[in-house]
């Protein structure tokens, strides 16, 4: 071979490097080899040969290069990195790990090294290792978003969301548009409970790169968790398809399509799971708490309700063999929401599924039980609430006032906030509050927070509505435990002593509908707050027809249960209106719609007479429902905060008078402010008020007078905070 000049090596080098940078790798490898070959002890070029090689996938050769680079120059951290990655990417962790540690005995401050470490121990499952080799790298380089992103996930994964969160935010600020960054970060947020932020930087990073599934899947557990289905739906299939092997994204894909109406389609997303892999406990509780949000007809009711209970006795017989941690992970997952909008009496299936759930709880978080003993003289009681719901909801709605109502001179309170981001009633509550926290740690770190209070009695304001607040409340944390009303159900809990309902919604022996003794407030048993003013109503009206009367029915359609399509029917035919419900998801609506127009073509009514509207601004929302002629109340599960709304702008709402609280809600609320004529007995007895009704204009005008001159009653929580305060001094008593 020919001797280059100096100069023509430096040319070489030059072109080399050029095409290097520029990918061609095919063209760059010849170079780097002519000049290795003309300079054999140069340990730099035969070191690019090598990376050249690693380049091109052919990692084997890629290491006899890097090691005749380290036989030339045994203090080259470059070369024994890029041979440990080599080497890793064969399979040999062990040897890549003495590559990566010789890499830093070579230079104590090479970033590279300690990042790859780390890496190959939390490949290895050496956490120690890998974290102190990850921070080793982060004080040499404290702004390499790579880095940071590892780090940060690193931490959330072990549930360090505190350590994650400025790991995470910083990586995503160093590089806002690379879709990992976003999407870690989007995951933290999820686990945080920070929804809106969490489906907002998963979206970001989806639309960034549409072929990563991770991100998808991200979007579509935040969007369900902000119970949007069909989103949800829709991010998940996505990432299902892209990612067919991940049984965590056919988990999710299950629960949203469950929380979408489609119960079959649920089932064949947690059946791939189950298939991918079939000893994941999350999937187990998953499938077997899955209780469809919309039934075709009353057998299909009840034969949920039968599998439900065989579902119940395979997850006792698991549950008590299973991992403690595990098991709880489980649990938390989901609950049996929709079963108490299927039959009346479910309390046997509530308290099976709470006794399960409270034996898994107590075994994965055994506490010590606090001693019941009368407060010392001079000393306040302590009371504590816990909710995820202390924002705009309408448990914080609710119960805000029992909240920070007490008088100070006898009570001290503390208040745990267990949900999403904090808004303005929040922070309100938190402000006339003494000790007021945003519990973003475990189960576990709340636990030992609520036991540190010391408390005379622990109030859970809303059990029925988040699978961890029953295993919370599964837990004996202060001598009293009580249930307020957020979710209108029993607990189903040996642990909660005492249900606080409202008399003017509970019927004559109520006390057969709760495992806990029952205490009733006055009224409403809360301390509600009114609506805003209403808008003017101008939609409602544009779907007039003619002089046809136009009803709304504003619950939730899962609501909606097969034996009340008739009733609507029935109303429909008898009145000749057009009746109004809102649209909560396109699948869902669909699948409502489709037997309702059933139920209307078996009377002669056209499918017209049914409007869906797309959900409105609340004011919009309000305006709307005072428009109407009449508004509608459902059996089962009457409507709450709905009722409130439409009768504190003047509706009159025809209701029920069902066998349990849920099912008066609204009956309740009509009792107290003199409007009976309004709650109907039966089927046919609320057909035909609703045909009378709609019949004599004068007579519902007047009725409608009434209503908007009485219903400031409910929002009166003056009495049921006096009672709830004298009931909480008894029971600290002992």
């Amino acid at each position: 071979m020919v001797a280059l000049t100096q100069a023509q090596l430096q040319d070489l080098l030059r072109r080399a490097q050029e095409l290097h940078r520029a990918g061609d790798l095919e063209a760059a490898e010849p170079l780097y080899r002519q000049l290795a070959e003309g300079m054999p002890a140069n340990a730099d070029l035969r070191h690019l040969v090598g990376v050249v090689a690693y380049q091109r996938g052919d990692a084997r050769a890629a290491i006899d290069h890097y090691r005749e680079a380290l036989r030339l120059r045994a203090a080259f951290p470059a070369a024994h990195n890029n041979l440990g990655l080599a080497l890793k990417s064969l399979g040999d962790l062990d040897a890549a790990t003495s590559e990566f540690e010789a890499a830093l005995a070579a230079d104590p401050r090479y970033a590279e090294g300690a990042y790859n470490l780390a890496l190959v121990h939390e490949a290895r499952g050496n956490s120690g290792g890998a974290e102190g080799a990850y921070r080793a790298a982060l004080a040499q380089r404290a702004d390499w978003p790579e880095l940071l992103g590892n780090l940060g996930n690193f931490l959330r994964r072990r549930a360090r969301l505190a350590e994650a969160e400025p790991l995470l935010e910083r990586a995503a600020q160093l590089r806002g548009d690379h879709p990992a960054a976003l999407g870690n970060l989007a995951l933290l947020r999820l686990d945080q409970g920070r929804y809106v932020e969490a489906r907002a930087l998963a979206e970001r990073a989806a639309s960034l790169a549409d072929d990563v599934a991770e991100w998808r899947g991200a979007a579509g557990t935040a969007a369900r968790l902000m119970l949007d289905a069909d989103a949800a739906v829709a991010h998940l299939e996505r990432a299902c398809s892209l990612a067919p092997g991940e049984p965590d994204l056919w988990l999710e894909l299950g629960l949203a399509r469950q929380q979408a109406g489609d119960d079959a389609a649920a089932q064949v997303a947690f059946a791939c799971a189950r298939d991918l892999a079939p000893g994941d406990r999350r999937v187990a509780w998953a499938r077997a708490l899955s209780v469809p949000a919309f039934v075709e007809d009353e057998a299909a009711a009840r034969a949920a309700l039968t599998r439900l209970d065989a579902s119940l006795e395979a997850l006792e017989r698991d549950a008590a063999r299973g991992d403690p941690a595990t098991e709880l992970d489980a649990a938390t997952l989901t609950l049996p929401f929709a079963l108490h909008y299927l039959a009346d009496d479910v309390l046997a299936l509530q308290r099976r599924h709470a006794a399960l759930v409270a034996a898994v709880a107590r075994r994965a978080c055994a506490v010590a039980s606090p001693q019941q003993g009368s407060p010392s003289s001079g000393r306040r009681i302590r009371v504590g609430f816990v909710s995820g719901n202390l924002r705009n909801h309408v448990v914080g709605r609710y119960f805000a006032g029992l909240v920070t109502g007490l008088p100070r001179d006898a009570f001290e309170c503390f208040a745990w906030f267990t949900g999403e981001a904090a808004d303005e009633r929040t922070r309100a509550i938190a402000a006339r509050v003494e000790h007021f926290t945003l519990a973003t740690g475990s189960m576990r770190d709340l636990a030992d927070a609520i036991l540190a209070a010391h408390l005379d009695v622990l109030a859970h304001l809303d059990i029925g509505l988040d699978p961890r607040a029953l295993a919370l409340a599964s837990l004996r944390l202060a001598p009293v435990q009580i249930a307020l009303p957020g979710h209108p159900t029993s607990s189903g809990l040996d642990s909660v002593d005492w249900f606080v309902g409202a008399k003017a919604v509970e019927p004559a022996g109520a006390q057969a509908h709760y495992t806990e003794k029952l205490e009733l407030l006055p009224g409403l048993g809360a301390t509600p707050s009114p609506p805003p003013p209403p808008g003017d109503g101008a939609w409602m009206h544009a779907l007039r027809a003619g002089e046809a009367p136009l009803l709304a029915c504003p619950q939730n359609l899962m609501k909606l249960a097969p034996a009340f399509d008739d009733t609507i029917a029935d109303v429909l035919a008898r009145s000749g209106a057009r009746m109004v419900l809102f649209d909560r998801g396109a699948r869902l609506t669909a699948r409502v719609r489709g037997r309702l127009e059933g139920a209307l073509a078996r009377r002669g009514v056209a499918p017209g007479a049914l409007h869906f509207e797309p959900v409105r601004p609340y004011p919009e929302y309000l305006g709307g429902i005072a428009a109407a002629d009449l508004v509608l109340d459902t059996p089962i599960f009457s409507g709450g905060a709905t009722s409130l709304d439409a009768l504190g702008v003047g509706a009159a709402v025809l209701a029920f008078e069902g066998a349990s609280a849920r099912a008066r809600q609204t009956s309740g609320m009509l009792h107290l402010i003199g409007a009976e004529e309004l709650v109907a007995r039966d089927a046919a007895g609320y057909a035909q008020a609703a045909q009378e009704l709609l019949a004599d204009r004068t007579r519902l005008a007047a009725l409608r007078s009434r209503i908007a001159q009485r219903s400031s009653v409910l929002f009166d929580g003056s009495a049921a905070l006096r009672a709830f305060g004298e009931f909480l001094r008894e029971r600290a008593r002992g």
